[in-house]
């Protein structure tokens, strides 16, 4: 069994996950940088591009290559899963990526910038925005496409490509409040590992050893206002070469989303989950069940994923519930359906750590259906408290 690790301080793990949509067949034709790494400065080329980028100054290359794959309609404005994996490739390591996309046969640049300040405006009191902004003519059409990100660190440059058991090193500048950091692994199998982090002085810092052939991700988490949330993730393939198109991967267990109330069926897909694991279901507990429900209404309605949405981190609700739990874990997720939310939560190192946690054994589930169609999504996990040992005098002769 692997060690417990407090999660930066706190009695709960993970934190937030994207907005996943349906990624059909991936991107295609895929070039992958070299290195990884943020920011990557980028200068206007042409006067056009200047009044554009006006809007949003601090301009990224890696962010503008992409947003050039959205002009192209090569990456959908919709499809933020493959919009993340393109950023990927193109050496960004930014998560919650926002797409704009604006075409006509003759583009005002006015109201285009009108629109854009406020597509921007829907930041929430960002660390640091950057934007790639691109200008071009399609066919008989103009086209504006922009991508966003707000930048809570960066990540000093590191490879793509790494010789199979070499040393690979992260380190992350923090650019937001935060009172804690920790680096999450996932290696080509197994489960997800914390490695041994320092944070000092804004800044993150760990080391890990890519020991077998394959895709690793690396995921770095700041403990921030809302609770701990992933603000910067890179792939690293050890002995091998990059994909150039986005890997299909779907997570154990999505067999048994496709129908039903939203919360049974991620339910089951959890406990197929642990299953392929070798892990022992969770049991549902129906006091948790309504923490995490309220939990899931109260972000729908103020649009904002979060661990504490104004209702308090989950130990604070399970205190004001009258629980007491010896351990506390949870997840968020806002995703277009269940399915993609339980794909989601898998594809990410430290909500996977959650999922495959054996001290964990009981789970509430809140599922909250938007009027988009669009679902809000809470798991809450605990650990059953243990019976105190008998003192002497009490133990049974």
């Amino acid at each position: 069994m692997r060690r417990a690790i407090p999660a930066l301080g706190r009695t709960f793990a993970a934190c937030l996950v994207l907005y996943a949509f349906d990624a059909a067949s991936g991107t295609p034709g895929l070039q992958w940088s070299d290195t990884i790494g943020s920011p990557r400065p980028l200068a206007p080329t042409s006067t056009r591009d200047r009044e554009l980028t006006s809007v949003c100054p601090d301009g990224d290359s890696a962010l503008r290559t992409v947003a050039a794959q959205l002009a192209a309609h090569t990456v959908a404005a919709d499809d933020v899963e493959a919009i993340t994996y393109a950023l990927r490739a193109a050496g960004d390591p930014h998560v919650w990526p926002r797409a704009f996309l604006l075409e006509g046969k003759s583009v005002d640049l006015v109201e285009a910038k009108a629109r854009m300040k406020t597509w921007l405006g829907t930041f929430r009191q960002p660390a640091r925005l950057r934007c790639g902004i691109v200008l071009e003519r399609s066919g008989d059409k103009e086209v504006v496409a922009a991508i966003a990100i707000d930048a809570q660190a960066d990540l000093a440059s590191m490879p793509v490509r790494a010789r199979t058991s070499s040393w690979v090193d992260i380190d992350a500048k923090v650019l937001a409040p935060a009172s804690g950091a920790k680096v999450i692994v996932l290696g080509p199998t197994g489960a997800p590992r914390t490695l041994l982090t320092s944070f000092s002085e804004g800044r993150v810092k760990a080391r890990a050893n890519v020991d077998r052939d394959g895709t690793w991700l690396f995921q770095v988490l700041l403990d921030g206002v809302n609770g701990p949330r992933p603000v910067l993730e890179a792939y690293v393939f050890a002995g091998i070469e990059p994909p150039g198109a986005q890997p299909s991967r779907p997570a154990p267990g999505e067999e048994a989303g496709g129908a039903g109330d939203g919360a049974m069926a991620l339910g089951r897909m959890m406990m197929l989950a642990r299953r392929s694991e070798t892990l022992p279901g969770l049991v549902r507990d129906g006091a948790l069940d309504r923490i995490a429900r309220s939990h899931a209404e109260r972000m729908m309605r103020m649009r904002q994923l979060g661990h504490d949405v104004g209702d308090g981190d989950p130990k604070d609700r399970l205190e004001r519930a009258g629980i007491s739990l010896p351990q506390v874990g949870e997840n968020v997720a806002h995703a277009a359906n269940i399915v993609l939310a339980h794909r989601a939560l898998w594809s990410s190192p430290s909500h996977r750590d959650n999922l495959l946690q054996p001290r964990f054994d009981r789970v509430g589930i809140g599922v909250s259906t938007d009027p988009d169609g669009s679902v809000w999504v809470t798991e809450l996990f605990g650990t059953s408290p243990r019976d105190p040992p008998l003192s002497p005098a009490s133990r049974p002769r």
